[in-house]
């Protein structure tokens, strides 16, 4: 909910700034107003698919990459920055699992080929190698997922890439799932546990440790 109010206040402010600047390049101001109010009613609404559109192959919206171009390059900044200055593993192996739990990978960090990456980002393009199986299911930041689905024809040894943008919130959600569906833990719990041992920054949000309880 947090997001939702964040966008909602940027939308209004941003308005504000429209209606009390004199100068012509305030209608410059419209780009964001309109990137601001879709950002707040995915959030609102749990709509994933409003920021790129993106689809389980991994097709995403044009339109929606200008119309939200704004706040999106905004993300990629501080993401980038966030790599750049990020001690942490770029992965991490969940223990005696062939499950793997990430940030986005860059192009030269998938030299190491998996069966399937799961790529849980709505606010990413694919950053996808020759040779990789890509599986696309797009969740907001912080939030709990809209679905959850499993790619067709994974089993408990198949090698696996679980990312979103930092490998925390969104990658130890899913994975905690898997782990239990595919039995390779008794419970969500007991698989948090393990995400956090492995991965100790994967910490989620009280909105998906709500989820992971229920489920």
């Amino acid at each position: 909910m947090k997001y939702a109010i964040f966008f909602t206040l940027l939308w209004c402010y941003l308005w504000f700034w429209l209606f009390n600047l004199d100068s012509v390049w305030r209608y410059l101001l419209l780009w964001p107003i309109v990137s601001s109010f879709i950002l707040s009613v995915s959030y609102y609404l749990n709509q994933p698919r409003l920021i790129l559109g993106k689809t389980e192959d991994g097709i995403y919206s044009v339109l929606l990459l200008i119309i939200n171009l704004p706040w999106l390059s905004f993300t990629y900044l501080v993401w980038y920055f966030n790599v750049l200055v990020s001690t942490e593993n770029f992965e991490n192996q969940i223990s005696n699992t062939n499950i793997y739990i990430s940030r986005r990978p860059r192009l030269n960090e998938l030299k190491e080929r998996y069966e399937i990456v799961i790529d849980l980002t709505a606010e990413f393009i694919e950053s996808k190698e020759q040779g990789q199986s890509y599986f696309h299911l797009p969740w907001l930041d912080g939030i709990s997922p809209s679905n959850f689905q499993i790619p067709k024809g994974i089993t408990r040894d198949s090698k696996i890439l679980v990312h979103c943008a930092q490998g925390h919130g969104r990658s130890a959600t899913y994975t905690a799932i898997l782990l239990r569906q595919l039995k390779l833990c008794n419970s969500t719990a007991e698989a948090y546990h393990l995400i956090l041992q492995s991965r100790p920054s994967a910490k989620v949000s009280k909105q998906q440790l709500q989820y992971l309880i229920v489920n």
